[in-house]
């Protein structure tokens, strides 16, 4: 006589179709360079970014007192953001962009690198940092796998904007629909009044991640 036959197992997979959401800070780029980008460079945090980028020299010629220097961005919303204030508000970025432009994704695997790699594509990771390394780990992993979606929420020194057209992508691209060369996108606005939707390209990225959040099934702040 045969055996019996066992009883037929079925597994059940239960495949979460919502997105997961990935905010991230300015502690989750020093966390992927702890001692520094490639060659030691330091990234700052909002409370540092004055001392590291160095800009005291250029505040103290601008009258700007050193007690409201521990965070530019809210300088920004209180005073820089007046027209008076136009060609320092310019150098400023400008400085700002030729340090973070120099910015470079460590040889070895960092934490942007596995983080990009363990999402879908049908994720998102929203940042609020102006450097270039999320867009580095993307560029360097993007033909091992389909990737999650990133914005960026507060610009960034490696993403370009046609303005024209409404579209955005990596600096130094072309715009899909006119062909000419993206503009770069704005880092400092007046974030204390919460006014994105007078930037089109910080609109646009704010509304994403609206549109993501409200079918997240989780979402992670790190940073």
């Amino acid at each position: 006589m045969y055996p019996p036959r066992p009883p037929e197992i079925r597994v059940q997979q239960n495949a979460i179709e919502a997105p997961h959401v990935v905010i991230l800070g300015a502690g989750a780029s020093i966390a992927t360079c702890l001692r520094g980008d490639r060659n030691g460079r330091r990234l700052p945090a909002m409370g540092s970014l004055v001392d590291v980028v160095g800009l005291h020299s250029l505040l103290d010629n601008a009258g700007i007192p050193p007690d409201q220097r521990s965070n530019l961005e809210a300088l920004y919303s209180s005073t820089l953001a007046d027209a008076r204030w136009t060609d320092v508000r310019r150098t400023i970025e400008t400085r700002i962009r030729e340090y973070f432009d120099d910015i470079e994704l460590p040889r070895s695997i960092t934490l942007y690198d596995e983080l990009l790699l363990m999402l879908r594509r049908k994720d998102l990771v929203a940042s609020f940092n102006w450097d270039p390394l999320l867009i580095q780990a993307f560029h360097r992993n993007r033909h091992l796998r389909e990737l999650p979606e990133i914005v960026f929420l507060h610009g960034n020194v490696g993403v370009g904007v046609c303005l024209r057209d409404r579209r955005n992508g990596f600096f130094g691209g072309r715009c899909g629909a006119c062909g000419e060369f993206y503009e770069q996108s704005p880092l400092l606005y007046p974030v204390a009044d919460k006014r994105y939707d007078e930037n089109a390209f910080i609109s646009s990225q704010w509304a994403r991640l609206e549109s993501k959040l409200a079918e997240a099934f989780i979402v992670t702040i790190f940073g």
